[in-house]
């Protein structure tokens, strides 16, 4: 019912493939009880996702097999909480690809949702993904013990792997020499303690109705660590660089947005573990990365 997926090309062909996906899904819906004539394909994320009016059912792939175990914690550590994240409905395993059933969260990507909204409703959504941020960094963090980092720690490995990383997701020379400029002059970070992050707030993995956070979804990169970090997916496709949309996200987490953090927030930006450093200033229509920070 599911191909080999030796490696990432493999992984490529069948990501697109939905055909190739769907009896995979259907005998996952069955199982579960859930309707598979409903079933419709999520073209999203990095495993294979499939919905029903009221779930969803994501399939590990096994090439990162880890992301199942770290997800099903995740959703069991939020699960009954105020957060407005998918509930665990069911977990198993197909042929050896693991998989979760959860509830389906309502609302559009922020990253659509955005474009409806004034400036005052941009502020407000903001404000409320603060929040959100916030009271996810409330949870204990015991579940998440084994990955957890100190701000050290995790500083100390993004400077070892920024330039590769750039290196290997298409980054010139052109950016390669300005990046090695920034880490030159990069000034010491905001001091910060650890708690939970989901660590991938993109526009895709928030959900928002009008001007409020619906839905947080996507959990495998979670880990406990800095909590200024969670200020650099949003930074980037969030607030789209608008000073009074990212303050209000900043006072949203309860926090002011001095200088020195704004500075942190955008050393995270640039150091993010999954960031795309070339493909983020296309998107923010500039060429440099100066310009791209200014952004930020």
């Amino acid at each position: 019912m599911l191909p080999p997926v030796p490696d990432v090309a493999a992984w490529r062909v069948l990501r697109r493939d939905a055909a190739l996906q769907r009896p995979a899904f259907e005998a996952i819906a069955t199982r579960h009880g859930l309707a598979a004539s409903e079933l419709s394909f999520v073209d999203r994320g990095t495993h294979l996702v499939w919905a029903t009016r009221g779930s969803v059912i994501k399939l590990f792939v096994p090439l990162w097999a880890e992301d199942a175990s770290l997800e099903t914690t995740l959703l069991e550590m939020v699960g009954g909480t105020t957060l407005p994240v998918p509930q665990l409905e069911a977990r198993g395993e197909l042929e050896g690809w693991r998989y979760v059933v959860m509830s389906r969260v309502p609302g559009e990507p922020l990253g659509i949702a955005w474009g409806t909204l004034d400036d005052q409703g941009r502020s407000r959504l903001a404000a409320h993904l603060g929040e959100s941020m916030a009271a996810l960094a409330s949870l204990p963090r015991g579940p998440l013990e084994a990955r957890a980092m100190t701000q050290d720690a995790l500083l100390a490995e993004r400077l070892e792997r920024v330039l590769p990383d750039q290196r290997e997701r298409g980054g010139g020379e052109a950016l390669e020499l300005e990046l090695r400029s920034f880490l030159s002059e990069l000034q010491p970070l905001v001091p910060a303690e650890e708690v939970v992050l989901h660590a991938d707030l993109t526009d895709d993995n928030v959900l928002v109705r009008g001007d409020r956070v619906t839905g947080i979804i996507d959990f495998a990169d979670a880990f406990v660590g800095p909590w200024t970090y969670e200020f650099a997916a949003p930074a980037c496709f969030v607030t789209r660089g608008h000073p009074a949309h990212r303050d209000a996200m900043v006072r949203g987490r309860g926090v002011e947005p001095t200088p020195e953090l704004m500075a942190t927030i955008r050393a995270w930006a640039i150091l993010h573990r999954y960031g795309h450093v070339a493909r983020m200033m296309e998107h923010a229509g500039v060429r440099t990365l100066p310009a791209f920070l200014e952004r930020i």
